[in-house]
C-alpha cells in the first residue's frame, strides 16, 4: 500500500494529488488530501485523518509519499520509513516560501528521505523503491548544523514579538 499526505497546511496541493491520483500501478491507495481540490483516484480519500490512522496507514504503507513538511517527515520516521517527498513550491502558489525544497535536498544528501521535484520523478521513486523502509544507518545524530539551524528557525518562528 501506498501512503500520501499533503500534510495540514491550510493551501492545497493540487500536484501531488495529481500525482497520487494518476500513480501507475494498482497497488492500493491511501491519499490525505488536506484542502486540494483535484478529483480523487482510487483507494481510500480524506481531507484530515486522526493522528492515529496517520500513524497506523503510515507503519502499514510500502511506501510513504509527503510533502516536504517536517511533521510528515518526522511523522514516517517515527513509523520506520523513509518518505519519498515532493516539495511545496511558492513559484506554484504551493506555499509561501521554497524553505521545503531546500530541507528535503539536505535531507536527502542524509538519505532520510528520497527527494524528487516533479510527478513524473515520484512515479519513478515509487516504482524502483523496494521498500521505503528508514534503515539504522540513515538515522543522523540529534544534533549537528541541520538541527542547529532547524531548532534556531523554530525558535525564531515560535517566539512571541
Amino acid at each position: 500500500m501506498i501512503f500520501v499526505t499533503t500534510g495540514t497546511n491550510e493551501q492545497g496541493f493540487d500536484r501531488l494529488v495529481r500525482a497520487a491520483r494518476d500513480m501507475p500501478g494498482d497497488e492500493d491507495l491511501i491519499v490525505q488530501h488536506g484542502s486540494s481540490t483535484e478529483v480523487h483516484g482510487r483507494g481510500l480519500w480524506e481531507a484530515f485523518m486522526p493522528w492515529e490512522d496517520m500513524t497506523r496507514h503510515m507503519t502499514a504503507a510500502r511506501i510513504v509519499v509527503a510533502h516536504a513538511g517536517v511533521g510528515s517527515i518526522l511523522l514516517a520516521h517515527r513509523c520506520g520509513k523513509r518518505p519519498v517527498v515532493l516539495p511545496r513550491r511558492v513559484g506554484l502558489g504551493e506555499a509561501v516560501d521554497d524553505h521545503q525544497i531546500e530541507l528535503g535536498r539536505r535531507l536527502h544528501e542524509r538519505g532520510e528521505v528520497t527527494f524528487v521535484e516533479d510527478e513524473a520523478a515520484l512515479h519513478r521513486a515509487v516504482l524502483s523503491e523496494a521498500d521505503g523502509l528508514l534503515t539504522r544507518a540513515a538515522v543522523g545524530p540529534v544534533n549537528g548544523p541541520l538541527v542547529d539551524e532547524l531548532r534556531a528557525t523554530l525558535q525564531r518562528l515560535t517566539a512571541t514579538a
